[in-house]
């Protein structure tokens, strides 16, 4: 989905491919439930995993895979035509 990618060019371009998922839903102007919820699918796909922030035990992190990354690439062409076609 469109909202799938954009969280994952947002992690793609991100240090380590991660960011916190409070400062995600901020980038991405989502609420935090709505985020939760599609990093929770996507997680199931294996495009993300999250993970207990190591410098602040309150945060969770949403962290990139490498399945994701690949998902990304393949799915960046088919994007990009679209934009340019609409």
């Amino acid at each position: 989905s469109l909202a799938e990618y954009e969280i994952l060019v947002r992690l793609s371009e991100a240090q380590e491919r991660q960011l916190r998922m409070s400062e995600l839903a901020d980038r991405l102007v989502h609420s935090r439930s709505r985020l939760t919820h599609t990093a929770r699918r996507m997680e199931e796909r294996g495009l993300v995993r999250r993970e207990a922030c190591p410098a602040d035990g309150r945060g969770v992190l949403c962290v990139m895979t490498d399945e994701g990354y690949d998902a990304l690439v393949k799915a960046a062409p088919v994007h990009v035509e679209g934009v340019r076609t609409h």
